[in-house]
Order: structure tokens, then C-alpha cells, then sequence
């Protein structure tokens, strides 16, 4: 058995999509709906009830519309069956021009459930007949599940021929055009679209899928990607009850695993009807009649460290209970007869202060040498001479004395070898030859002392 997979006709539009469901729904059905159309920038609504499928909505850029051309938009989007469903849910395209649709049923097989679809998305936007899609993500490709892309193309002008898929370390059977008559309009803008699927029949993808189209005339486009799987429910064994084992009511199971009940004697207890919302499995084994008696249990400590008590002789100190507030072994060894007397620890070190090079007796200090100078900046200077003020200074310039000799000088009274000195002043002298410059200014040295 596998899933079987049923389509419904494409549906045209414009603000508005209203894919019809298969035929005969029942319980247990998943539907996808899926819609394309343009301009790229439509809204495609989320209908209550229904969910988007995470990574399939997007477009494949901003081409502006027009007939046969422009950049399309899509969405898929998926809702479980249930009683009272509407036949043709209807989704609002807001700013739609032209849209097409269409819905596909998955059913599963007895005993099986349809998993949440996953999907993805890809585009080409190189104008061929040769289209090719690599989709953005690898939505998780493995043995027998169902794979169904959907894409759309900006125009009516070209049609839809055989399909592939393909993903990387992989499998996929047959691909097939599903349905078989593919989506045309020539509502608005144009649009046409179609939808391929196939079942992988062996390998674990590790790429993102590849899905492509043989079209009649060059076009571009894209679309969605949909993966759909099911789980087996498992059976509920109950095995080995006896005469008198505890009755079971029906269980409310929210997992796949069994409930084992195995070994129960005569008498045992009763058990109520179990409400189950766990997957693991439930065994009771061995039970004897009457209330189980408890015994003293054996504890294992499960913990990083023991705790060891050794060597104690009669008479050993009684301990209290411990309360342990880390996990490193506690241990008491060789106590003799009473308790044991600890004295207060003396902790004979903390830190080590080394001192090295002391000499007896004070230091001595000399005059330090400073072996480091500061900057002295002088900042703010304005052009112009500096003014001084008056310094005192103990010598301006020095005073040289040569050829003197010790003692008083002695002055004779000079003798003059010509007429005496007439008075008058220094010019009247010269001119008369009477003495030159030198013994003139010294006569009058030697007048004022």
C-alpha cells in the first residue's frame, strides 16, 4: 500500500481562486491548494483554516505584466479533512489580474498518517523551451515519499511537455503530468500552469531538488515544491495476562509505541482506565497479590565522588547527618576510642613576600641619580621681542688685569723736555706739538687724584 494522490481541474481567476477538492473527501485526507498568478506583486490571503506550506510562496522577480509576459507570484497551502469542510474554499488575491488554481488530495494508507507537508521553491527566469528549476532548499527527499511540484508561466501562448525531476543521491520513479490537463487562461494577462509528481523509490537525498518541462514556446516562470509522507501507527499489544490480571480499559494513545503488560499473577491489582499521552512503553511485571510490601531500598549514589568512612574502632564518634554541598570524597580514617578533638588549623602561609638584598643596619641612601627628564613645553608665545625685566647679576664681564706688579705704583714727577704747559684745552696743545694723546689723557688722570 502507499498514498494514494488524487487532483482536481485547474480553476481561473482574478482576485479571487476557488480550486474544488476531489471528489469524496474522508478523514485522514491531507489537501494541498496551490496558486499562481500576476503581477508578481498579488497578496495571496491565507484562508482561515488553511496553512501555508513554510518555503513554497514566492515570484521570480519584478517584470512588469502583460500579455504573455511579466514575473508571476505563488503560494501553497494545506488543511487536514475534516467533516464539514467546504468543497471549494475560496482565497482572496488581492491586486490579482489573472491567477490560476488547483487542489490535490493525499489519502493515506490504513493504519498510516500523512505527515505536515514540507516544501520549497525554485524559478527560471532564462526564456527556453528547456525549462529547469533548482529549488532553494533540500526539503528533506527520502524513500517512498511523494513529490509534487506546481509552476506557472507568464503566458497561455506556450504549453506544457514532459516533465523531470531529480534530486542528488536519490531515486525518483516515474514523473507523470498530474492532473493531465494542465491550467490555461486568457483572463487578464494570460497565464498557463501544470503540476508533475512522481514517488521516490530509493536513496536519501543531499541536494536540493531539480524539476523541469519541455515547453512548446520559449517562456519563464516558477513555482512550488511539496514534499508528502506518512507514518505507520503501531500496534497496542497487551500479551501474558493470566486468570485475574487487571482489566484495561481501551487507552488514549497519542504516540505509536506499544503498551506490553507481561507476568501479572492471580489477584493482582486493578487498574483503572489509563490515560496515555506519552510514547513510551508501560510494564508491569511480577506483581504478587496484595499491596506490594517496600522493603529497606539499597541506594547507589550516583555521583561524581564516594564518600568513604574507613578504620573505625568501638566507640568511634557518632556522626550527624551531613548535608554535602559539593561532590568531592569525605573521608574519616584511623579515629581511636571518643571523639576526636580538632584543633583550630593555623594556615602558616598565604602569600609569599619575597625581600632580597637587605643589609644589616638602616640603608644608607645616596643622592639619586635621576635618569629621567621631563618635557618643559612653553606654549602661547606671541611674536614679538620678549620683554626682560631687570635681572641680578652677580658678574657681566670679567676684568683682566696683566702686567701688574705688586705694590702701589710709584709716579715720579715727570719731566718735561719742552716749555711748560701753557693752559688751554687738549686741541690748542696738539696743534702746538706740546705732547701727544696718550700722556695728555694720563696727566689728567693723574690731576683728579
Amino acid at each position: 500500500m502507499a498514498i494514494t494522490r488524487t487532483a482536481g481541474a485547474w480553476v481561473n481567476g482574478s482576485t479571487t481562486c476557488a480550486p474544488a477538492l476531489p471528489a469524496t473527501p474522508q478523514a485522514g485526507d491531507l489537501h494541498v491548494i496551490y496558486i499562481g498568478g500576476k503581477p508578481y506583486s498579488i497578496t495571496i490571503v491565507e484562508l482561515a483554516g488553511w496553512t501555508l506550506i513554510t518555503g513554497t510562496d514566492g515570484q521570480n522577480g519584478t517584470v512588469a505584466s502583460g500579455t504573455d509576459v511579466g514575473s508571476v507570484r505563488w503560494a501553497a497551502f494545506y488543511r487536514y479533512w475534516q467533516s464539514g469542510d467546504s468543497g471549494t474554499p475560496t482565497f482572496t488575491v488581492t491586486g490579482g489580474n489573472v491567477v490560476l488554481g488547483v487542489a490535490v488530495r493525499f489519502r493515506p494508507t490504513a493504519g498510516s498518517t500523512i505527515n505536515t507537508p514540507a516544501g520549497c521553491k525554485g524559478y527560471d527566469n532564462t526564456s527556453g523551451t528547456d525549462y529547469s528549476a533548482t529549488m532553494d532548499a533540500n526539503p528533506g527527499i527520502i524513500t517512498a515519499d511523494v513529490l509534487n511540484n506546481f509552476t506557472t508561466i507568464a503566458g497561455n501562448n506556450s504549453t506544457f511537455g514532459t516533465p523531470t525531476m531529480t534530486a542528488t543521491g536519490a531515486t525518483i520513479g516515474a514523473v507523470t503530468e498530474n492532473p493531465a490537463t494542465e491550467g490555461t487562461t486568457t483572463t487578464g494577462n494570460d497565464l498557463e500552469a501544470s503540476a508533475s509528481t512522481a514517488v521516490v523509490s530509493s536513496g536519501t537525498a543531499t541536494a536540493a531538488p531539480v524539476v523541469g518541462w519541455t515547453l512548446s514556446v520559449a517562456q519563464t516562470g516558477g513555482g512550488a515544491f511539496v514534499r508528502i509522507r506518512e507514518t505507520v501507527n503501531h500496534a497496542l499489544a497487551a500479551n501474558g495476562l493470566s486468570a485475574g490480571a487487571p482489566v484495561l480499559a481501551h487507552p488514549t494513545l497519542s504516540q505509536v509505541h506499544g503498551l506490553t503488560a507481561s507476568g501479572l499473577a492471580a489477584g493482582a491489582p486493578v487498574l483503572a482506565h489509563p490515560s496515555l499521552a506519552q510514547v513510551h512503553a508501560l510494564s508491569a511485571n511480577g506483581l504478587a497479590a496484595g499491596a506490594p510490601v517496600l522493603a529497606h531500598p539499597t541506594l547507589s549514589v550516583q555521583a561524581n565522588h564516594a564518600l568513604t568512612a574507613n578504620g573505625l574502632s568501638a566507640g568511634a564518634p557518632v556522626l550527624a547527618t551531613p548535608t554535602i554541598s559539593q561532590g568531592h570524597a569525605l573521608t574519616a580514617n584511623a579515629l581511636a576510642a571518643g571523639a576526636p578533638v580538632l584543633a583550630t588549623p593555623a594556615i602558616t602561609q598565604g602569600h609569599v613576600l619575597s625581600a632580597q638584598g637587605l643589609a644589616a643596619g638602616a640603608p644608607v641612601l645616596g643622592t639619586p641619580t635621576i635618569a629621567q627628564g621631563h618635557v618643559l613645553t612653553a606654549q602661547g608665545l606671541a611674536i614679538d621681542a620678549p620683554v626682560l625685566g631687570r635681572p641680578s647679576l652677580s658678574q657681566v664681564h670679567a676684568l683682566v688685569a696683566q702686567i701688574l706688579n705688586m705694590g702701589a705704583p710709584v709716579l715720579a714727577h715727570p719731566k718735561l723736555s719742552g716749555e711748560s704747559l701753557p693752559g688751554g684745552d687738549w686741541d690748542d696743545i696738539q696743534k702746538k706739538g706740546l705732547i701727544n694723546r696718550s700722556w695728555w689723557r694720563f696727566f689728567l688722570i693723574f690731576n683728579r687724584y
